[in-house]
């Protein structure tokens, strides 16, 4: 990957009214965001909700962006957690879905 330039907006995650991550909220707020020409997105983080949530879950969120951005801009994920191996697990797995 090269630099990261330009627009890089810190996504929400969508979840619906049962509280569960919406699929279908995410991928209205991807195409939203590249229409209005950001030059990547930052997933995961800076938001808060990440925190609370299951690693599970924020791989599938992870997944959701990546497949809808398509390879038209660079994916960020933010893989932090309090447990450095949670921290790598989800680092590989952003990694592997091309992060």
């Amino acid at each position: 990957m090269g630099e990261i330039r330009g627009i890089v907006p810190a996504t929400l995650t969508p979840f619906d009214a049962d509280g569960q991550v919406s699929p279908l909220l995410i991928k209205r707020l991807v195409r939203h965001l590249l229409a209005a020409g950001v030059h990547g997105l930052f997933v995961c983080g800076s938001s808060g909700e990440a925190m609370l949530m299951e690693s599970s879950e924020r791989q599938r969120v992870a997944e959701i962006f990546v497949e809808e951005v398509g390879g038209q801009v660079p994916v960020i994920v933010h893989v932090g957690t309090p447990g450095s191996d949670i921290a790598a697990q989800l680092g590989r797995h952003a990694q592997s879905i091309g992060a």
